[in-house]
């Protein structure tokens, strides 16, 4: 499905900043919060469900340690969450 799709490239994503293999940009984070976004409007998934919200508070975690400055506020505010 869609949603397994971008689960599994986020996976790949955090995996990637934990072993330190790039740095993400403001651009990547604001092109996942559209991805969010876009299927917290969709029919994808419960819009009542708490399963992309945990994903995105999971994510902040990992984007804070690639980047000290990142704003988990912003991204979660551009996730439409």
């Amino acid at each position: 499905s869609v949603s397994f799709l971008v689960l599994v490239q986020w996976r790949w994503v955090i995996f990637s900043l934990s072993k330190g293999v790039f740095t993400m940009t403001r651009k990547d984070y604001k092109a996942i919060a559209a991805v969010f976004k876009a299927t917290l409007n969709s029919n994808v998934v419960d819009s009542n469900s708490k399963d992309l919200s945990i994903l995105a508070d999971s994510l902040c975690i990992e984007f804070k340690k690639d980047n000290p400055r990142f704003k988990s506020e912003l991204f979660l505010e551009a996730c439409g969450l």
